[in-house]
């Protein structure tokens, strides 16, 4: 029988004589969290997608084989929740309502992604015409924030894993992240919104993940949409439109 993923990461941090402060200091993933992993008590309430990102991370700093290591993760991948191209399309209808992002106009993708130096004041334009995607946005992201909010004052404590007096947890500060997620090779450019300043530039191939995390508003470009999907912190996912385009994530 394979071992299971909290067995994988513990013995193997064991074996490096690392404790799980040492590891949450290098990750900035807290050990409590790390605790609940090793002892696969997975239900403390984060959506899955930091969840698997975790795994991941803890794994990376461990020096794993993340592939091998995320075959044993127990929370199901991006593959395994979308079935069928039907749920696809019914996913990706629920993301462009709800999801707290305005599409880029394609001549702005068109010149962000094809050029390695773009100028800083060449200022792209976001369709914020309509008063009814306005309106949509500023309640999506009111609920997120809320729901940030609350979720920073919690604190976890996997069953069974813990007796006695109850301990007491640093709190967080909040924060954003998105997973881009490659279905062929894609060519992206994530920047800051307001400063300009690049996140990440390069190319993702087939299978590839890339986690982002942000506190200000980001602008994601890509030069083959269809290839590309952007799964949103509260688990929702974005199918982008064929070819160049971008997409602004608050």
């Amino acid at each position: 029988m394979a071992a299971s993923i909290g067995k994988i990461l513990s013995e193997k941090r064991l074996e490096l004589g690392l404790s799980l402060e040492e590891v949450a200091n290098a990750t900035k993933i807290r050990a409590d969290y790390l605790e609940a992993i090793e002892q696969e008590q997975l239900d403390f309430d984060l959506p899955d997608i930091y969840k698997r990102g975790f795994i991941k991370a803890y794994a990376e700093h461990l020096g794993l084989d993340t592939e091998e290591v995320m075959k044993a993760c127990p929370i199901p991948s991006y593959e395994a929740l979308v079935s069928n191209e039907k749920r696809r399309e019914m996913v990706s209808t629920v993301a462009r309502k709800q999801a707290a992002y305005v599409a880029i106009e394609p001549e702005a993708a068109d010149e962000e992604v094809n050029t390695s130096s773009p100028s800083e004041d060449s200022g792209e334009h976001f369709p914020y015409g309509k008063i009814g995607i306005i309106t949509a946005v500023v309640v999506v992201v009111l609920a997120t924030l809320v729901g940030i909010f609350h979720l920073s004052q919690r604190q976890v404590k996997p069953a069974g894993a813990m007796s006695g007096a109850a301990p007491s947890f640093e709190k967080i500060a909040p924060h954003r992240e998105i997973l881009l997620r490659a279905k062929g090779a894609v060519k992206l450019i994530v920047r800051d919104r307001d400063s300009k300043e690049r996140i990440y530039t390069g190319s993702l191939q087939d299978g590839e993940e890339r986690y982002i995390e942000y506190e200000k508003p980001i602008q994601v470009y890509y030069d083959r949409g269809e290839r590309l999907s952007v799964e949103m912190a509260n688990g929702e996912i974005l199918h982008p439109d064929k070819g160049r385009g971008g997409i602004e994530v608050k």
